[in-house]
């Protein structure tokens, strides 16, 4: 693995420089606060390697910004996992700034942080980006996610003018949204229940304020997480638009597994499976979703699940100026029931 650094020491003329220096040259390169993925860098979902061997993980060549260092891979970057053992644990990945002794910047390097599910990682001390993680089912590695902050976008101040918007709930209350089937708030998430009948459902949604609207040709961003209860004879749908419009994008859910979904207002089409979701007699929110909508272009991206791109089918409008639209139904005579902990929704035109 290899990467390039600008600045280093050695681009800007060695340690003993006392303008043109690393330290001096990073502070005017950095765009804000803020360490990124500029292109790239992309996890795999899973990765197996000989029986009894450590596993190497192979990322995809691409760019970032740590610290206001520009940091390049031409070549695919890895790093090794020791061999899967019984037990399940997660691999948390970080692409890390490399100090030498004088503190100047001599590289870059993934490094990986295990912890026992559900715990969180504790970061390392040096500069860096969390790439996302990955998981050891004691056969293999598995459920890759890709969660590395891309490229900056406007603050959420810029929202405040107009033609931008942010929306964002954690549902503490659902006051002024519409409801059907049993709506229950709940100590961390809302829960919405069908009927014990075949064909019942339970919607929750929220239409958007006159004179505000999302632009769909504008990049936009929706952040959710979500749980189902079942994984059989139940359906649901999660997202901005209705899939009733077709005019639709967010995820849909079947028996398990939870897959992209969107929609141009002639056709509702899914994606590959995104994340698995369900099951227990314990109804929790626990599967985040991050789509982007940008550049004709849609990507999901589920925390502890994997990736998936659309560019086709895209919404051209806010499907029934719906802002937040969330449905489970029941295909069996039992009563099915999804949960919502937090929703967000942002534009910056």
């Amino acid at each position: 693995m290899s990467f390039k650094i600008f600045p280093s020491a050695n681009a800007v003329g060695g340690e003993n420089q006392n303008i043109f220096s690393e330290s001096n040259l990073a502070s005017l390169t950095v765009p804000g606060a803020r360490n990124y993925v500029i292109h790239g860098l992309e996890m795999p979902f899973s990765a197996q390697g000989e029986a009894g061997q450590p596993v190497e993980l192979v990322f995809s060549p691409g760019a970032a910004v740590i610290a206001g260092h520009y940091i390049m891979s031409y070549e695919p970057p890895t790093v090794t996992l020791p061999a899967p053992s019984l037990g399940t644990h997660t691999f948390h990945i970080f692409l890390c700034l490399v100090y030498d002794s004088l503190n100047n910047v001599a590289g870059a390097e993934l490094q990986y942080v295990v912890t026992l599910l559900p715990s969180k990682p504790l970061p390392p001390a040096q500069d860096y980006i969390y790439m996302g993680s990955i998981i050891n089912t004691g056969i293999s590695y598995a459920y890759g996610s890709n969660v590395a902050p891309r490229t900056p976008w406007p603050g959420l101040t810029d929202t405040l003018s107009p033609r931008n918007l942010y929306y964002a709930t954690f549902f503490d209350s659902v006051d002024g949204m519409t409801k059907t089937g049993t709506v229950t708030h709940q100590d961390r998430h809302v829960s919405l229940a069908t009927a014990a009948s075949s064909g019942a459902s339970a919607t929750l949604s929220r239409k958007i304020p006159d004179r505000m609207t999302i632009y769909t040709n504008e990049p936009y961003f929706i952040r959710m997480c979500v749980g189902y209860n079942s994984y059989s004879a139940i359906t649901g749908y999660a997202g901005v638009g209705t899939p009733a419009s077709k005019q639709f994008v967010g995820i849909s859910y079947r028996d398990g597994f939870i897959y992209g979904c969107s929609g141009d207002g002639t056709s509702l089409v899914e994606t590959e499976e995104i994340a698995m979701a369900g099951g227990g007699s314990m109804l929790s929110a626990t599967t985040e979703v991050c789509i982007t909508v940008s550049k004709g272009k849609i990507v999901w991206r589920a925390t502890d699940g994997q990736e998936a791109m659309a560019t086709t089918y895209l919404p051209t409008e806010l499907g029934d100026r719906t802002i937040l639209y969330a449905e489970v139904k029941t295909n069996d005579a039992v009563s099915k029931s999804m949960a919502l902990s937090y929703w967000m929704v942002a534009q910056f035109a």
